[in-house]
């Protein structure tokens, strides 16, 4: 009984850390398709000098760290949605 508790103790807090570590994928995601689209771009497939162009646009507003998290956020989801790597 005690081992069936623990097991369901570990799912539970496995499942809230994919919650959270999810929820940033789907911002930065959803913050490039906003602005692939306020610039007529077409997000999906995203071409390799639109992410880089997206990187640029960061810099002024962000550290590189987060930028680099960000864009690592957007090669997973792309290729998600795709089944290709952005480069």
């Amino acid at each position: 009984m005690r081992c069936a508790t623990l097991m369901l103790e570990v799912m539970e807090i496995t499942a809230s850390r994919r919650r959270k570590t999810r929820a940033p994928n789907n911002t930065a995601w959803k913050h490039f398709v906003a602005w692939c689209q306020s610039l007529g771009l077409n997000p999906v497939p995203a071409n390799p000098w639109a992410v880089a162009a997206y990187a640029r646009s960061l810099e002024g507003r962000f550290k590189p760290a987060i930028i680099r998290k960000r864009i690592g956020e957007l090669t997973r989801v792309h290729a998600l949605k795709t089944r290709k790597r952005l480069a």
